[in-house]
Order: structure tokens, then sequence, then C-alpha cells
């Protein structure tokens, strides 16, 4: 269905120096439905304009950036707790689902991305015929179930 990868996530725990300028973590959720997958993604204290979502060989990329508010002249930042930076999340699609139909929406800081099945991937039921099949011949004679006969 989906596999999560962050290629860089041990390494920036190794070298964590100021936690607030580094990748800004994406926590998100995913569920699956018969029609589409969701995910959902909690980006607080971003705006709609600072997120960018794009799909491209099966892998959907999100990133967002948000610096630090500036000062005023003359004023000083007591504490600094707000993280800012880039938020870039990678997640890779299955070939079930149809990643050049992904809709988006952001409203209140959460970023809900649907991800349709594609209609491939939909299940398919098979008609079942009744008859006879003649192994040596290769011939058949069938009747597809609720069929009348003539």
């Amino acid at each position: 269905m989906l596999t999560t990868w962050d290629p860089f996530r041990d390494v920036e725990r190794l070298f964590e120096v100021d936690p607030r300028s580094r990748s800004i973590p994406a926590p998100f959720d995913a569920v699956r439905t018969a029609d589409e997958v969701v995910l959902t993604y909690d980006l607080p204290g971003f705006r709609s304009e600072d997120v960018d979502v794009t799909v491209e060989n099966h892998v959907l990329t999100l990133t967002a950036s948000r610096s630090q508010d500036e000062l005023p002249e003359g004023a000083q930042r007591l504490v600094a707790e707000r993280r800012f930076g880039t938020v870039r999340r990678q997640v890779t699609l299955s070939d079930t689902l149809d990643g050049q139909n992904v809709s988006a929406n952001f409203d209140n800081g959460v970023l809900t991305l649907r991800i349709p099945v594609s209609e491939k991937a939909q299940p398919v039921k098979v008609p079942i015929g009744v008859g006879t099949t003649s192994i040596e011949t290769g011939t058949s004679e069938q009747q597809a179930v609720g069929a009348s006969a003539n």
C-alpha cells in the first residue's frame, strides 16, 4: 500500500545541534477505504501557500517551508521555541493507487490528501460459466449462470 521513507531521519538524530533549525517533523495518519487512501498531515503554523505536494514516479513528496518571524527594529528575542525550517516527507505509492488524481485540502494547519484507488485495482466480478470442457479437444460447452439456452 504505502511506504514512508525519510533517508535522513537517522542522520539528523546524530547531528542534532539546534532542533529549531533542522527539518520539522510532519506526523501523519494514513487510512485506506475501498475507494481511496487518505493521508492527514499535521502542519501547525503553516499556511496553504507554504505547502507544495508533487507526485513523480509513484513517489508523493510533501514540502513545506516556514521562516522565523522577523523582529521589529530594536527588539530582542527572549525565547524562541517555535520551530521553523522545512518539512519534507516522501511516501511511495503502490501501483494500485492513482497518483495522477490526488486531491488536497488545507484547513487549520491540517493537510488532507486523498489518493484514489486506481480503476485497474478495483475488484471486478468475474462471471462463472456452467458447462463442460473437454481437455482432449479443447472445446467447451458453457452457459453463463442465469442465461437461457437457445
